[in-house]
């Protein structure tokens, strides 16, 4: 709906309702309380199956979206606005393991919601600004119950003692709770400004500036047992938040800060545009680093004048040697992490080389900030009572990413409504997020723990040719070819920490990272009779992405012996299609009737597979299962060893109405 008052005061709203049901379904062949008992002398297994045997959707979803937008002009030259964003989504995602105790998939909530205020403003006839104002909020959170207690002092929670659940072998999971409950959210304060200056006919100026406030909230907690005095389960069934010391509670709060500026200058003359900018970016991550990396955990430390007040330094607790305090560690325990600063170059260039036919290029710096779950992960350091690696910390020193873009092109017109635009790329990233090779020892040397560092790099080449026909005669067409070769040392931050976790040795040589996407082809066709009727295909072709090969028992190779990445997956196609028919009611407005049918020719596209197969059907460890003939419980090995996941979603038809006024 958008209306507009005596041309000073407009308003747009917009709402919209979705609910999906889901197409990935289980099947309550088992309550969270149901358990299976092996017999010690037969080792088979009684398995209690006390569900109704309904299907239940295990990916079902729900979103509410809406818009409002309000816009006044002050005066001559000067427009206020306010836009208001929000969307709540509640939903499940399947999970495989829990297929026949789908009461034991996780509810998960996302909602936002954004307010921006904007004033735009031409001072002068050569000059205008737009000041942006906002403030954005995110909220995520996931758990099975909402309360964790019942008030029934008979049953005083619904969650199961998983001390108790057993798995029979190739069985889908019998009862249990999962105990995770988890909140993210963030706030984000924002100020932004950018001012344009057309000082002669061909020099034009532009510069501005950034803020960003960001309050950053994560709770994630693993609920354990609650204890009575002698240390034992309480009876009934109870249980608690762990204490904050434990490695079952996380939980951090930060304000980390971003600040850019920039400057650019566009100059026209003799037939060219050169572009010539310069942006700075400052960050300041809030978040420290240990004064000493070997004893981390500060709730509980393992040097001796970290515990105790060791005057003599005999490494032994003497009378009169108090005992330090939290406080006390905290004084002297970490340092705060350094500011980040980058200064980033960019230069473009555009000249025609024919009436119709203009080449372009550009080359920059850009800046990346690292995820803040790499800063922020177990950001107290806290270590477990197992011997052996400790986990991975986050670390807030870590560098931004570097990357360095480069591109040449050449967009050619072709007749009045058809264009070919052609280019080929570069991009150089550096500091990227990695983890170390060697782990850090933490004093006595049972423990080690690993941390990430800036130490992963790679690269991307490729060449893009688009093709367009803008709207004539109620038809237009659109199509992209990119090719693309993306290589580096590391997909994921955590790949050199696994290997060693292996006992492999981390890989140094390049090889395609796993978002590599050598073919991609975009296709779109759309035909449309103003206030009539019309529609749109949309059709996709991307290649396989790589993967590496695992080991399986039916071949004599070892770990290590397939090249990482050195497969592909299989292709994938989809084809998407709306129509819509518009009715005028009455004058200004129309009811619009839509069909949209997402994934057309219904292609059981891969988007995950096996990977001692490549194959999204099969896995030679179904093969072995299949030779042990193993006593099966409430599902078969078919059943088990096919995950609906690993397939883009089917054939989808949406009908629907839309009122415009």
């Amino acid at each position: 709906m958008d209306q507009s008052f005596q041309d000073e005061l407009f308003f747009y709203l917009n709402g919209r309702y979705y609910y999906n049901t889901g197409y990935l379904y289980g099947q309550r062949v088992y309550l969270i309380s149901d358990r299976a008992f092996e017999n010690p002398i037969t080792q088979q297994f009684e398995v209690q199956s006390n569900g109704d045997g309904e299907f239940v959707s295990m990916n079902e979803s729900e979103t509410i979206y809406g818009q409002g937008k309000l816009t006044y002009r002050l005066f001559e030259g000067v427009k206020l606005s306010y836009n208001y964003l929000l969307e709540h989504r509640d939903y499940q995602d399947y999970d495989h393991f829990n297929k026949l105790t789908p009461d034991n998939n996780l509810l998960r909530f996302n909602k936002s919601y954004t307010n921006i205020f904007t004033i735009n403003h031409a001072v002068e006839s050569n000059s205008f600004y737009t000041l942006n104002l906002s403030y954005a909020f995110r909220d995520y959170r996931q758990y099975l119950f909402e309360e964790i207690y019942t008030g029934n002092s008979a049953k005083p929670t619904n969650y199961e003692d998983n001390s108790t659940v057993v798995t029979p072998p190739y069985s889908f999971g019998v009862g249990g709770t999962n105990n995770n409950r988890f909140v993210r959210n963030t706030g984000t304060y924002g100020a932004k400004l950018d001012w344009t200056t057309q000082l002669n006919q061909e020099i034009n100026l532009q510069f501005g500036g950034d803020y960003r406030r960001n309050q950053i909230y994560l709770e994630n907690i693993n609920l354990v047992p609650m204890l009575d005095v002698n240390g034992q389960k309480v009876n009934p069934y109870n249980v608690e938040i762990p204490a904050i010391a434990s490695t079952d509670y996380d939980t951090y709060d930060h304000k980390p800060d971003e600040i850019s500026g920039y400057v650019q200058s566009k100059f026209e003359a003799f037939n060219l545009i050169f572009n010539l900018g310069l942006r700075v970016d400052y960050f300041q991550p809030d978040g420290v680093i240990l004064n000493d990396p070997t004893d981390p955990n500060i709730y509980n430390p393992l040097k001796p004048n970290n515990r105790f007040n060791d005057a003599n330094g005999n490494g032994v607790q003497d009378p009169g040697e108090a005992t330090k305090t939290l406080a006390e560690r905290e004084s002297y325990w970490y340092s705060d992490a350094s500011a980040k600063t980058q200064v980033s170059p960019r230069v473009g260039l555009a000249f025609p080389i024919s009436a119709n036919g203009v080449v372009h290029f550009s080359y920059g710096h850009f800046l990346q900030l690292p995820r803040y779950e790499y800063l922020y992960q177990n950001p107290r350091f806290k270590l477990g009572v197992n011997s052996g690696n400790a986990g991975l910390f986050g670390n807030t020193d870590l560098e931004p990413q570097q990357t360095v873009k480069g591109e040449i092109g050449l967009q050619q017109q072709i007749g009045d409504d058809m264009s070919v635009d052609a280019t080929v790329f570069f991009e150089d990233f550096r500091d990227l997020t990695g983890t170390q090779t060697q782990d850090v020892v933490v004093f006595g040397g049972a423990q080690t723990y690993s941390q990430y560092i800036n130490s992963d790099f790679g690269y991307a080449r490729g060449f893009v040719v688009k093709f367009t026909k803008r709207f004539t005669g109620g038809f237009a067409a659109y199509l992209d070819y990119t090719f693309s070769d993306t290589k580096g040392n590391a997909s994921d931050p955590a790949d050199s920490r696994n290997a060693a976790l292996g006992g492999a040795l981390p890989e140094t040589f390049i090889a395609p990272l796993n978002w590599d996407q050598t073919h991609t082809l975009n296709v779109s066709l759309a035909y449309s009779k103003s206030n009539d009727w019309g529609f749109s295909l949309i059709g996709n072709f991307f290649s396989g992405q790589p993967y590496t090969p695992s080991v399986n028992k039916n071949t004599r190779v070892t770990q290590n012996a397939f090249p990482r990445n050195s497969s592909d997956k299989p292709t994938i196609v989809n084809v998407d299609l709306r129509v819509y028919k518009d009715f005028e009611i009455t004058t200004g407005t129309l009811l619009s009737v839509f069909l949209r049918v997402f994934n057309l020719l219904d292609f059981d596209n891969p988007v995950n597979i096996y990977t001692d197969t490549g194959d999204p059907f099969f896995t030679f460890a179904k093969l072995e299962a299949e030779k042990i003939n193993p006593v099966m419980y409430n599902n078969t090995l078919d059943e088990l060893y096919t995950n609906p996941t690993y397939f883009s979603e089917p054939r989808r038809v949406e009908l629907g109405l839309g009122l415009n006024f």
